[in-house]
C-alpha cells in the first residue's frame, strides 16, 4: 500500500522505533510504485532521513549491527528504484544535502571493510540509475553536480582500489563520465589495468577502452606510459586486428580513433627500427613485442581510406616500412632467428603455439601489407617504393612462411598497388629477367620439384627420390 502520512509525522515516527521495525515497514508498508508526484517527493525526504540516522550509528571501523545494516540494505534497495522515476532526478538535483549525505555514507561504504557488502552493491547502483535514467538534459546535470562534489573523489576511489563490485563500479565511472573527456591520467591507467584483470572484465569496462582509445587525452601522454602502455597496445590488437568482428557491440572501430592515435602510432614505429635490428635470437622477444602491436594496427587501421588518407601524408612511415622490411629479409636469410622463415608443410598447416605466441608472428606480412596499403592510389608514395629498391625484395618474399601467413597474398595486393596507373614501377618489373629458380622445400615433401627447358619455363616433375 501507498503511504498515506505526512512527511514529518513519518520523518518523527522512523527517528525513534527500533531498526527492525523500520526495516519490517520499508519491506511491508512501503511502496515504489507510487505515481502520485506529489507523494514522490516527501518519500524521497524519507529514505534520505532514514540514511542520516544510520550514518549517526557507525562503529569503529565503519563497522555496523546487524538490524541497522539490514534497514541501510532495504533503505537503499528502495531507493535505486525511486531515483528512475520520472521528476525525482530532477527534485534530488535541487537538494544539495541529498549530495552530502551521499558522500557522507560512501566515505563509510566504499571502503575494504564494507566494499563487499551488499549495501554498497546497493549503493553503488543507486548512483548509477541517478546518472543514466531520465531526460538528457537531466543525466548532464546530475553527473556535473557529482563530478563537481567530493563525491565523485570516493567513487573514484573505490574504482581504483577495487575493494568490490566490478561491474557496478565500471558502470558508475562509465555513465559519470559519460559526456566528457576523461583527463585524469591516473583513472586512464586503471581502467587500462582494470580490463587486463580477467576477473574484473565486463561490458562496462569494454565500454571505457572504447571511450579512452577514442578521445585525446590518452593519446597526449602515451609515450609517457610505461607497462600500461603495452596493455593498452594488446587491447587495441585484440579489438581491432584480431577476436572482435565489426559487427559486435564490443569492438572499436578504426573510424572511432582520433587523428592523435594515429600520430602516435606513426611516431612509435618510425622511431622502432634500432630496437628491431637489436632483436635476432629468442632473449629479446620482449622488445619487439611493442613494436609489433603498433606495426599491426597500422597495418588494419591503413585498411581505413580515411585514415589510410592521414597516413599517406607521411612519407617516412613508408620509407622505414620498407628499409625495415629490406634489413628483416636479409637477417632471415643470413642465419637462424626469429626473422628466419619456417617452410615445412606442417608448421604451415598447423603452426605450433610457440610460433604464434611469438612477437615476431606475422611481422614481415604487416610491413608488406601496410607498404601496399600506403601505394594503394597515391603515386607519390607508388614512386618512392621504386626509388628504395623495394620491389624485387617484395618479389623475394613471396615464399610460404609458417611465420607469416598470407604473406604471398599480401605480396601481390602490394605489387598491384605499387603498379597500378605507374608505367615506371611496371618498367621495373617488366625488365626483370629469370636467373634460375629456387626450390621449395614444401614441394620436396610433396616428392616434387622445379625442371626448368633452356630457361624458357618452370614445371613441376617427379622428385628422384633415389638421389
Amino acid at each position: 500500500m501507498e503511504v498515506c502520512i505526512s512527511k514529518e509525522d513519518a520523518i518523527s515516527y522512523m527517528a525513534h522505533v527500533e531498526w527492525a521495525e523500520v526495516t519490517s515497514w520499508l519491506k511491508t508498508e512501503f511502496s515504489t510504485n507510487s505515481s502520485d508526484e506529489e507523494l514522490l517527493k516527501p518519500l524521497v525526504d524519507l529514505l534520505f532521513n532514514i540514511i542520516n540516522r544510520v550514518q549517526n550509528n557507525f562503529l569503529w571501523y565503519n563497522c555496523l549491527e546487524a538490524q541497522i545494516s539490514d534497514t541501510l540494505t532495504v533503505t537503499l534497495k528502495t531507493l535505486r528504484l525511486f531515483v528512475t522515476k520520472a521528476n525525482v532526478g530532477d527534485y534530488i538535483s535541487k537538494q544539495p544535502q541529498f549530495f552530502d549525505a551521499l558522500n557522507t555514507l560512501s566515505v563509510c561504504l566504499l571502503t575494504k571493510k564494507n566494499g563487499p557488502e551488499v549495501f554498497t552493491k546497493y549503493l553503488l547502483q543507486c548512483l548509477v540509475n541517478l546518472v543514466s535514467a531520465g531526460s538528457i538534459q537531466q543525466k548532464g546535470q546530475l553527473r556535473k553536480i557529482i563530478r563537481g562534489h567530493k563525491l565523485s573523489h570516493n567513487i573514484q576511489n573505490f574504482f581504483l582500489t577495487q575493494w568490490g563490485w566490478p561491474i557496478e563500479s565500471s558502470a558508475l565511472i562509465y555513465n559519470l563520465y559519460y559526456d566528457i573527456e576523461i583527463t585524469d591520467r591516473t583513472l586512464v591507467t586503471e581502467i587500462i589495468k582494470f580490463h587486463t584483470k580477467a576477473t574484473y572484465l565486463n561490458e562496462y569496462s569494454d565500454f571505457l577502452i572504447q571511450k579512452i582509445v577514442s578521445e585525446n587525452c590518452v593519446w597526449e601522454y602515451f609515450v609517457n606510459f610505461t607497462y600500461q602502455r603495452l596493455n593498452l597496445l594488446r587491447l587495441l590488437r585484440y579489438y581491432i586486428a584480431e577476436q572482435v568482428a565489426e559487427s559486435d557491440p564490443m569492438s572499436i572501430q578504426v573510424e572511432q580513433l582520433p587523428e592523435s592515435c594515429l600520430k602516435c602510432l606513426t611516431i612509435m614505429f618510425n622511431e622502432s627500427a634500432v630496437v628491431v635490428f637489436q632483436v635476432t635470437n629468442e632473449d629479446d622477444l620482449a622488445a619487439v613485442e611493442e613494436v609489433s602491436c603498433v606495426l599491426k594496427l597500422l597495418a588494419c587501421i591503413s585498411s581505413n581510406e580515411k585514415s589510410l588518407a592521414f597516413l599517406q601524408n607521411n612519407k617516412d612511415l613508408l620509407i622505414n616500412a620498407s628499409v625495415l622490411l629490406i634489413n628483416l629479409h636479409r637477417i632471415g636469410k643470413a642465419s637462424n632467428n626469429v626473422f628466419t622463415p619456417i617452410l615445412k608443410l606442417a608448421e604451415i598447416n598447423n603452426p605450433s603455439e610457440d610460433i604464434t605466441r611469438n612477437p615476431a608472428f606475422g611481422f614481415k606480412a604487416d610491413l608488406v601489407r601496410l607498404i601496399g596499403n600506403l601505394c594503394w592510389k597515391n603515386q607519390m608514395m607508388q614512386n618512392l617504393a621504386r626509388e628504395g629498391e623495394i620491389i624485387p625484395i617484395l618479389l623475394d618474399s613471396c615464399n610460404i612462411d609458417a611465420k607469416n601467413p598470407f604473406i604471398i597474398q599480401w605480396v601481390i595486393y602490394a605489387i598491384r598497388n605499387i603498379c597500378e596507373n605507374n608505367l615506371e614501377n611496371q618498367s621495373v618489373i617488366a625488365g626483370l629477367t629469370q636467373r634460375g629458380f629456387i626450390d621449395s622445400k614444401v614441394l620436396q615433401e610433396f616428392g616434387l620439384t622445379l625442371s626448368s627447358e633452356e630457361m624458357l619455363s618452370i614445371g613441376i616433375v617427379g622428385l628422384d627420390l633415389n638421389k
